[in-house]
């Protein structure tokens, strides 16, 4: 089969172990996307890989961690060579739940560094391959935030 590198639209969505975040990547692949998705552990980025086939890269990128999103950075820069993405997704989120008077702040810190700090550095980081770098051949990508209902 033919390869589908930088034949497609690339999109890279944060968060796509489960919820709207997988959600996000099968209807990016239907309709035609090659889609970048973070996850958090190796099982998750398996279990992807087999559902989504070669339409679907997974990252194993913790999003508060700087030196690993910049090697995903890297990652995609290189299966673009010289595209810009499409768009970044900033997905990723999780949720600790409870009453505030027995939940422990690490938990809490936990919650608001994986949503805020997260899209910071996957925004920050990936700018220049959204177009900011104007040696890319082609249109500038977007950046879309996703909040949930419980606020994350």
């Amino acid at each position: 089969m033919e390869s589908l590198k930088n034949k497609s639209p690339t999109v890279l969505v944060t968060g796509t172990s489960s919820g709207i975040g997988r959600g996000l990547c099968q209807a990016l692949i239907e309709k035609g996307y090659k889609v970048f998705g973070t996850v958090r552990n190796r099982k998750d980025a398996t279990e992807l890989k087999k559902e989504f086939g070669e339409n679907l890269d997974a990252l194993l990128v913790d999003v508060t961690d700087e030196k690993q999103v910049i090697k995903a950075k890297e990652r995609v820069k290189n299966y673009l060579n010289g595209k810009p993405l499409t768009a970044l997704i900033n997905n990723a989120g999780i949720a600790t739940l409870g009453p505030v008077e027995f939940l422990p702040t690490s938990d809490f810190k936990k919650q608001i560094d994986t949503k805020i700090l997260g899209t910071f550095l996957f925004t920050k980081i990936f700018l220049p391959l959204l177009g900011t770098d104007n040696n890319l051949i082609g249109n500038p990508g977007r950046i879309v935030n996703i909040s949930s209902i419980l606020g994350g």
